[in-house]
């Protein structure tokens, strides 16, 4: 009785290893098919809104998290002093002319004068587009963030005054660690599973894989900087791979929401 007892230990123990080893090379195989990781992040391309020119904000006409499309107005700036430069340059090309007409007789003059009148219509070139730079618009359709200034505001030049998201494109940037590259090629079919929304998943493409990275060692510039699991062994490195959403719905769309992303090998479909 003890013997067959023994045997049948032996057995159960022999097909829960067998049944272990099994389970294992199918979840090595179905990781080796489908990357996943869930260090992903939301992302959209993004643009920093700054006047071209000096003038104090008489009117704005966005508020945080609005919706624009390309060519809206954003803000508009005082137009008095650019109306008032555009006017002088104006005079002076009017002035010129009329010498111009009256000196045709005296050949040096004329030529003089039509010098002089094609720097004035320059500088009226110049006048005409800043009167027309006090209307601030909007380079694409997208979502107006980081508003934090009111009517009033003196708007320097080149000085950022708010953000507007792209929002026709929508990424999930995942990072993969080194050894997972190699399974993943662009044009891959991608699963992402926002954490706002983990029941209801997102399909995606792979559009690019990171071609390089920042590491302790090595800081090239403007290279991206991924996290490593630990610190006190050597990890693998991860590398950003840029998946695009395909019709990702508006209202789950945050720039930094957390994902998780699987690759679909294209040889495995």
């Amino acid at each position: 009785m003890s013997q067959k007892v023994t045997n049948r230990g032996k057995i159960i123990a022999f097909l829960a290893v067998t049944a272990a080893l099994v389970l294992a090379g199918a979840v090595v195989f179905e990781i080796d098919r489908r990357p996943r990781t869930r260090d992903a992040r939301i992302f959209a391309y993004s643009a920093t809104m700054a006047s071209e020119i000096n003038g104090r904000i008489v009117k704005l006409l966005v508020t945080n998290d609005q919706i624009v499309k390309q060519g809206d107005p954003l803000l508009l700036i005082d137009p008095k002093p650019y109306e008032f430069q555009l006017q002088q340059a104006r005079s002076q090309v009017g002035a010129l002319k009329a010498q111009i007409v009256q000196a045709h007789e005296a050949l040096g003059d004329k030529l003089s004068l039509e010098a002089q009148l094609e720097g004035a219509q320059a500088v009226e070139g110049l006048a005409a587009r800043s009167l027309d730079l006090t209307t601030l618009r909007a380079p694409f359709g997208g979502i107006v963030v980081g508003l934090r200034i009111a009517d009033g505001t003196f708007a320097l030049s080149g000085r950022p005054l708010f953000s507007l998201i792209k929002s026709e494109a929508w990424y999930a940037v995942a990072n993969f660690r080194e050894m997972e590259l190699g399974r993943i090629a662009v044009g891959d079919s991608a699963t992402i599973w926002p954490m706002a929304r983990s029941t209801r998943p997102l399909e995606g493409t792979v559009e690019s894989l990171g071609a390089g990275v920042q590491s302790s060692d090595q800081y090239g510039p403007d290279l991206p900087k991924t996290g490593r699991d630990l610190n006190w062994v050597v990890a693998a490195q991860r590398f950003p791979v840029w998946v695009r959403l395909d019709h990702p719905p508006p209202e789950v769309m945050h720039v930094g929401m957390t994902a998780s992303v699987r690759v679909h090998r294209a040889d495995a479909r």
